[in-house]
């Protein structure tokens, strides 16, 4: 059970928009100290403030973590079709039509291939595995059985992706 802990500075920044209408982050000149704890269980990542907080804060918490005594979050158990679905609401109101719509489309294919797994478990190998199968499969299209054009499978692995 290695644990490695770290205080580091930050810079707070701020959101400008430059000559040209363009966003870009300026400094503002102040400052943050911040705690860095990397454990088997997880990492631990949080602003605190001045550089003797930080300190303080980093000893309590690898104190916590040694006497087995910190709780760590434990990830949400999120099946793929339920965070899915939720995506399509979430972006449905900022998204145009024919953008909700192939969202949609793509869903219509994902779905039955990561039914039933959780969101944490899905791996870039299954999205590969995903993308190598529906290569292969046929549809039927107008009346008569057409592979998917390769936009289209890589427009539902993008959206994988995304949600």
């Amino acid at each position: 059970m290695a644990v490695k802990g770290t205080i580091f500075k930050r810079e707070y920044k701020r959101l400008v928009k430059d000559e040209k209408g363009n966003k870009t982050y300026a400094p503002t000149g102040k400052e943050i100290w911040c705690i860095n704890v990397t454990h088997d269980e997880g990492r631990i990542r949080e602003a605190i403030g001045s550089k003797q907080d930080a300190q303080n804060a980093l000893a309590a918490v690898l104190t916590d973590i040694r006497r087995g005594a910190y709780n760590f979050k434990k990830p949400k158990k999120i099946l793929f079709e339920d965070f899915a679905e939720d995506y399509l609401k979430r972006t449905e109101a900022h998204k145009k039509p024919r953008s909700h719509i192939r969202d949609k489309s793509s869903l219509s294919h994902l779905i039955p291939y990561f039914k039933g797994k959780l969101l944490s478990r899905i791996t870039p190998k299954d999205i590969d595995n995903y993308i190598q199968e529906r290569r292969g499969a046929e549809i039927k299209r107008h009346s008569e059985k057409k592979r998917p054009d390769p936009g289209t499978i890589n427009r539902a692995r993008l959206f994988a992706c995304y949600v």
